[in-house]
């Protein structure tokens, strides 16, 4: 009888996730390593006026999305949107089914490239966390695009020592990746599974493990690219 392999998801546990697992066989265990707040609230002046802007909006997390979008009687009639593909993008129609997203990518530098060669915009109005990596903002002022960033929600780290040992663990943001590190050493064989190329480079600055970045930047998918990496690898150490 083959063992059973482990996994540690990084953020709450998800009943989706959940059902993927129980249905391969895997043991899943989810352990929320970052809390995140929602302090738009603190801006909502701010917020009302740039709904009733024309402008160019940027979200890089759902979280961002929400904080911003969930608010009773909230409208931007003249908005135009960028932000990154997979979850964020998909709650983003969702908030704003009368605007067009203008477009979408797999990571921030990827967007801040789209933002760039469209070619129009010379300023963008990035709603973003605390804890905001500098990429998206960096690019686009080096492309001479004004950036005002306006933080609707924050993140605090929340790290848990984990005894139990796993074959993958799933990263979803910078965040998780510094939190989780903070009070684990995993073992040189644990494969480190990463939502996109900005929480890769988080993991590759902090360990020597594997990493293998997701092509959609969405949770379900990097647990299926966990699971089936970790079952071919499985596979082909029993060749050997």
């Amino acid at each position: 009888m083959s063992r059973q392999l482990a996994i540690l998801n990084t953020v709450a546990a998800d009943p989706v996730l959940d059902g993927i697992a129980t249905g391969e066989g895997i043991k899943l265990d989810s352990v929320s390593f970052i809390q995140l707040t929602d302090i738009a609230d603190r801006v909502e002046g701010k917020l009302l006026h740039y709904s009733e802007q024309t402008l160019t909006v940027v979200f890089t997390s759902v979280q961002a999305v929400r904080s911003v979008c969930s608010k009773e009687g909230f409208g931007a009639a003249g908005w135009r949107v960028f932000c990154l593909g997979g979850a964020t993008v998909a709650v983003a129609k969702r908030y704003l089914p009368n605007q067009v997203v203008a477009s979408d990518a797999k990571d921030a530098a990827g967007l801040a490239d789209v933002i760039i060669k469209e070619g129009s915009t010379t300023k963008v109005v990035f709603f973003c966390g605390d804890k905001r990596m500098d990429t998206l903002p960096g690019k686009l002022k080096g492309a001479g695009i004004a950036v005002e960033e306006l933080v609707v929600y924050e993140t605090r780290e929340t790290p848990v020592e984990m005894e139990a040992k796993y074959d993958g663990v799933l990263f979803f943001s910078p965040s998780a990746v510094s939190s989780y590190f903070s009070m684990n050493e995993p073992g040189e064989g644990v494969v480190m599974f990463a939502i996109g190329n900005t929480t890769a480079e988080a993991l590759k600055q902090r360990a020597k493990n594997k990493v293998v970045v997701s092509d959609v930047p969405v949770k379900e998918q990097v647990l299926r690219l966990a699971i089936a990496y970790l079952k071919q690898q499985e596979k082909s150490l029993k060749k050997r």
